[in-house]
């Protein structure tokens, strides 16, 4: 009997030098998969010394010390129940670590693909020149012109840009000003001698010539541009659940119907929205209108917590489709704004207007083409309000 008490005895005694070294390596486990996710977060220019970044840094530690001290006091050794507690911690810690981790390298990866270096240096209004990694002052308002080109696949590849919206962001008052200028708008290309043109014949030239073009037209420097085309808006909306939107006006395309009144859009019917004028009372200015209302609600989802459900999908869907100039650190210094000041975004909308008249272009020579006769109190209206939202909001 002495024997076999002094063996079990052993046993015992060896299963427990088991079991507390397995529950030592799971909580240096642990405490490694914190040290990735602090790492990420550093790497990336998020503030880890703003909520909620520094309580999610402080709760993971307590955590992982909660665990060690379970097993170096033995508690976790002898203990049945403090076993099982300590790997069930250690053990979802290191899966919402690495989940977390594996987010963030995810988002890294994307935004320096996207990020177009060759127009890195792009001027910040206000503040001095960006450059990617840097540290900037994002509580001042900003612009960032949005080319949507007329083409799929390559997103490098150039086209007529038949969107032309300006985004005016002013992150320390949580405004947004959105600023459609019609396709056909007849304009005079930046650096050119001779005929206007329809500024969507400003894409085929480049994103450049679009920018400069706008520029001179309302008087003012751009910041940053991003770069959409026919794939792009599908697979965004698609990414995120779909988005709903306040149709003033029921019309009908290509044997697709918009009911008036909120509606909900998938993919594909956010981009027939986008693209329907014929139908519409003020032809193109309806359209930029429409436009508009497609931003306005794709801002209001990605603004909402429950979108962290899709944003994988999210991150995928951009991936190729989605170019721009706005530097990474930009990108996720906004973010860890939003996510430690939360906030409510108010947007105003405005679009220039004109007359429809045919007239020759430069692009296409004397051949009349449809265009729109720009309105100068318009053109001088949105002029003034691009100057007060960069200057007056930052007195």
């Amino acid at each position: 009997m002495a024997i076999r008490h002094t063996a079990a005895r052993r046993k015992t005694s060896g299963n427990d030098y088991f079991t507390g070294l397995i529950a030592l390596l799971i909580c240096i486990c642990a405490a490694v998969s914190i040290g990735l996710v602090i790492l990420n977060l550093v790497n990336m220019g998020f503030p880890l010394t703003t909520m909620p970044f520094l309580l999610i840094v402080i709760a993971d530690i307590a955590l992982v010390v909660l665990a060690f001290y379970l097993v170096l006091s033995g508690k976790a050794v002898y203990r049945v129940s403090a076993r099982i507690g300590c790997f069930a911690l250690a053990a979802l810690l290191i899966f919402l670590n690495l989940f977390m981790s594996s987010n963030l390298s995810v988002t890294d990866d994307f935004l320096n693909k996207q990020y177009d270096e060759s127009q890195g240096d792009a001027s910040y209004s206000g503040a001095a020149p960006r450059s990617p990694g840097a540290s900037v002052d994002i509580t001042k308002p900003f612009s960032i012109y949005v080319s949507g080109a007329d083409n799929s696949g390559d997103i490098n590849q150039a086209g007529r840009s038949d969107v032309n919206m300006l985004i005016f962001v002013d992150p320390a008052h949580y405004k947004i000003l959105l600023i459609n200028t019609p396709r056909d708008y007849y304009v005079r290309l930046h650096g050119t001698t001779g005929y206007l043109d329809k500024l969507t014949h400003a894409g085929v030239y480049g994103i450049d010539m679009s920018e400069e073009t706008l520029q001179d037209l309302y008087s003012f420097n751009i910041d940053y541009h991003v770069r959409v085309n026919f794939d792009t808006l599908p697979k965004l909306v698609d990414a995120m659940g779909g988005i709903v939107v306040d149709n003033p006006t029921a019309f009908n395309l290509w044997g697709n119907s918009f009911a008036e009144g909120e509606i909900y859009l998938d993919g594909g019917y956010a981009l027939l929205y986008c693209r329907e004028r014929d139908d519409l009372a003020a032809g193109d200015n309806d359209r930029g209108a429409n436009q508009q209302r497609v931003i306005e609600a794709i801002i209001s989802r990605v603004t909402k917590p429950n979108v962290v459900v899709h944003y994988k999908d999210i991150i995928q869907a951009l991936s190729g489709s989605f170019r721009s100039n706005i530097p990474p650190a930009v990108i996720t210094q906004l973010f860890g704004r939003q996510i430690s000041l939360g906030g409510h975004w108010t947007i105003e909308k405005l679009a220039a207007i004109g007359t429809n008249s045919k007239q020759p272009t430069y692009t296409m020579g004397d051949k009349p083409l449809d265009v729109i006769i720009p309105d100068q109190n318009s053109v001088d209206e949105i002029s003034a309000a691009i100057h007060n939202f960069l200057t007056q909001l930052t007195q």
